[in-house]
């Protein structure tokens, strides 16, 4: 069998295996530009610097490098390490080429044989000089250009089914997808209320659910931080997915729109007398009026307990008073017989 005459390198760094290169055995030349003018002059340069008293093996960056090399330095001896795709050239198999770093198998699958790095500089003292038949190969190689299907794609689009085009037409341009697009949909939509019950669906314990319901609305009122609602909710529940669904409770809490319906209770509280319900909701309007009713049913904080958040006081203290007060206020409704506890 022919010894081949070109190492090809796929999958491997070029600067990594032209720095294994032994300087004691080889020249070394490194090539990434395959303009004509760019490349006669830095091997000009190269051979000027260098007497070649050894080898030259030159490290080709692409077919085209190394076919625009051979045509310029026909006569100049040396080894050949190609670095390229094998799946994209024309034809890639051949004695005359040995792929170090990829085997091609049966039905187009590679199997990867990474390079003993330490190994490289037995394997280039094994690599014999390119001869005429091995330029030859090379210089008759092709890279593969996949053909120009945009005649086709035109032809497919310009015959679609009218309701095809009228259905495309109303799309907007967003890139995410239909499911995630659903889910921010459902997200913007959930409540509260329906959140809680959701995660209360599945426990049966009336004393667990009244729990449970607690730890929410008191952190929804920011009555205790994000760590010890985590601590509180260990302590009430050890089922896992109970502590997961929980869990996105709070992310909900903590969203924009859990802000809006903690902003909107502290504002009715503090204003109480100054402003309508309608003016805060207005004001607030992320928040959902049933989940406010459920906030105020569950505790009206009193001067007494605000007095610890006086930067919060100050703050919706200072929003405008309605002209004329809207005396209509919200109901109070039965907490245990909406979570059913």
């Amino acid at each position: 069998m022919k010894k081949a005459e070109v190492y090809g390198i796929c999958y491997n760094p070029a600067l990594i295996v032209y720095n294994l290169v032994s300087p004691k055995k080889h020249h070394a030349l490194f090539l990434t530009d395959s303009y004509h003018q760019t490349l006669k002059e830095e091997v000009k340069s190269y051979l000027a610097e260098n007497h070649l008293n050894k080898t030259l093996v030159v490290m080709a960056c692409g077919l085209e490098i190394a076919q625009q090399f051979l045509k310029l330095f026909p006569d100049l001896p040396h080894k050949l390490v190609l670095f390229d795709y094998p799946g994209s050239l024309v034809p890639f198999l051949s004695p005359m080429i040995q792929w170090l770093d990829c085997d091609h198998q049966l039905g187009g699958a590679w199997q990867i044989a990474k390079i003993k790095y330490e190994e490289f500089n037995e394997l280039l003292d094994r690599l014999p000089v390119l001869s005429d038949s091995s330029k030859s190969y090379l210089l008759q190689m092709k890279r593969l250009v996949p053909a120009d299907k945009s005649n086709e794609i035109e032809a497919f689009s310009s015959n679609l089914p009218k309701n095809i085009k009228e259905i495309l037409a109303t799309q907007n341009d967003s890139t995410k997808s239909p499911i995630k697009l659903a889910k921010e949909s459902r997200k913007g939509k959930e409540t509260l209320k329906s959140l809680l019950l959701d995660s209360l669906n599945n426990i049966e314990s009336c004393d667990q659910r009244k729990k449970l319901v607690q730890l929410v609305l008191d952190y929804q009122l920011a009555l205790f931080s994000k760590k010890d609602f985590t601590n509180r909710l260990v302590l009430i529940t050890r089922d896992e997915q109970i502590k997961k669904d929980f869990m996105n409770v709070r992310k909900w809490i903590d969203s924009k729109v859990g802000v809006s319906l903690h902003d909107s209770y502290y504002d009715v509280v503090i204003n109480e007398g100054k402003r309508g319900v309608k003016t805060v909701l207005a004001t607030h309007k992320k928040a959902s009026e049933e989940d406010l009713e459920i906030l105020l049913s569950y505790v009206r904080l009193d001067g007494k307990a605000l007095s610890s958040q006086a930067e919060k006081v100050d703050l919706f203290a200072k929003l405008p008073p309605d002209p004329v007060l809207d005396a209509a206020a919200l109901e109070t409704v039965d907490l245990s017989a909406i979570f059913t506890y």
